[in-house]
């Protein structure tokens, strides 16, 4: 006579409930981890001063950016970003000089810029706005970037004026439709994480009176790419025998494949799967997930998930007697 648990309606029922909790679980996100991000070697931008009134023009110099961004960002249960927000940043942009051409008798526009420097952050968050699992894009037009320290002079025949950001910061937001990448390629036990994030920003400054010449409004633009890197680390718990981050149903089955041997689902360490890091898991289950209370549906179905499963993998196997 067949077990209870080897009954044919048993076993699609455990399926049943083993493959709900399992998307249940992958759908969670670990949590906001803490990331910086440093700009990379030879990260520039393209600094351009234009005029556009009664005497267009353009001059653009190349300016180098050092510094890094701060992030929190959302990881799945997979490793994968899936969603951002910038905290903070400390870029800093190299000394750039620009000249346009007024024409006779004015002469030109000279500018300086010294000391530029720019932070980031993300409006109206959290939530954090997403990132595509897949292929780690994310909407820079979420994220704003301010010039707020340095000073810019300008100086021609007919105007002189200086400009100090940080009495009247500067704020850029991305150009519509623009994206950004956002990737850790590792998996669950983490690794290094690489920022992509073009940059093409424009921001009105003044407009400058030039007599019976007219007026011209002035504009600094902003085009480049900066590449930026840093380190995930997920934190291990007890319980979390694949180190993703999370105890969840994938543990469980860890400790439920290998009860008895060694291996995965050894969750305490010891060398050994057994009752100690079942244990860890029914003890830790939900742990690490980015809700802080978990779903009724998900709890609902993880206690049976514990009993059937351990039931299935003790008393299921043909050969082995309750005891």
């Amino acid at each position: 006579m067949r077990q209870f648990w080897e009954r044919p309606m048993v076993h699609s029922l455990l399926r049943a409930i083993m493959a709900t909790s399992l998307t249940l679980a992958l759908a969670l996100n670990v949590g906001a981890t803490p990331i910086r991000l440093t700009i990379q070697p030879d990260s520039e931008l393209d600094v351009s001063l234009v005029l556009v009134g009664s005497i267009d023009g353009e001059d653009s110099g190349t300016s180098e950016i050092t510094g890094y961004f701060d992030a929190e960002i959302d990881f799945d249960a997979q490793g994968r970003p899936v969603g951002s927000r910038i905290v903070g940043a400390d870029l800093n942009a190299s000394d750039v000089s620009l000249s346009i051409p007024l024409g006779f008798p004015l002469g030109s526009l000279d500018v300086d810029a010294r000391g530029l420097h720019l932070t980031a952050f993300t409006p109206n968050a959290p939530p954090n706005p997403p990132v595509d699992p897949v292929t780690g894009a994310f909407d820079l037009d979420l994220h704003r970037f301010r010039l707020d320290a340095g000073v810019a002079s300008a100086e021609s025949t007919l105007y002189s004026a200086e400009f100090d950001f940080a009495v009247e910061p500067e704020e850029f937001t991305p150009l519509d439709g623009m994206t950004g990448t956002l990737l850790q390629p590792n998996g669950p036990q983490g690794g290094p994480v690489t920022l992509t994030t073009p940059i093409a920003l424009q921001e009105f400054v003044t407009t400058v009176d030039l007599g019976i010449f007219g007026t011209v409004d002035i504009f600094i633009e902003l085009n480049g790419t900066l590449v930026a890197e840093g380190l995930y680390e997920p934190e291990t718990m007890d319980g979390d025998t694949n180190g993703d981050g999370a105890v969840t149903i994938e543990d469980l089955n860890n400790v439920r494949n290998n009860f008895g041997g060694a291996g995965l689902g050894d969750a305490t360490g010891d060398g050994l799967v057994n009752i100690e890091d079942l244990n860890a898991v029914r003890n830790n289950f939900g742990a690490g997930l980015a809700a802080s209370v978990p779903e009724p549906t998900a709890l609902c179905l993880a206690v049976p998930l514990i009993l059937l499963t351990l039931a299935a993998g003790q008393f299921g196997r043909p050969g082995k007697a309750c005891r």
